[in-house]
């Protein structure tokens, strides 16, 4: 193992390579608590001597404290850490609505897991496909981005029914 180097399933391979990036990503999550120690060895077929010179790695070290920098500055620890969470929410909702519950809180908890169910706004934003056309002009460039939403099913018609 050399500078910036690390070694997975008995390769060298550069920390700035896509596989270096997810390591140091990977590992950032398992530091975080996200994924656990023994998912990330077994994922990149480590053992315990590979995990120690990893551990010793300096330039593998600083990559993962600026990584872990730049997920906290942009939340997106702060967002992975919340859907982990968020992912035990229905059980324990469900839980609760089975025990002794007040009518009012039962009617809450239907209504969260109604929302859980069907999505969030933020959720639903990712159903949408974005075009986006580039025209490259030489020095110029103009770029049209255009969001749609998935059509929805047609509504079958029923002739000779009307509401009167």
């Amino acid at each position: 193992m050399t500078g910036t180097t690390i070694t997975l399933r008995g390769i060298e391979v550069e920390l700035t390579s896509d596989l270096g990036r997810a390591f140091t990503i990977s590992a950032c999550q398992a530091a975080e608590g996200l994924i656990e120690d023994s998912k990330l060895a077994e994922a990149y077929e480590l053992t315990p001597e590979d995990l120690q010179k990893l551990a010793a790695n300096k330039a593998l070290g600083r990559a993962i404290k600026s990584e872990l920098a730049r997920r906290v500055n942009l939340g997106i620890a702060a967002r992975q850490a919340a859907a982990k969470e968020f992912a035990t929410a229905p059980k324990v909702l469900g839980k609760l609505l089975r025990g002794d519950v007040h009518p009012k809180h039962a009617v809450d908890i239907h209504r969260e897991l109604r929302a859980t169910v069907s999505g969030a706004e933020g959720e639903r934003a990712a159903d949408t496909e974005k075009f986006t056309i580039i025209i490259n002009m030489g020095a110029d460039s103009e770029v049209y981005e255009k969001e749609r939403l998935p059509m929805k099913p047609l509504v079958p018609v029923i002739e000779d029914k009307t509401d009167e």
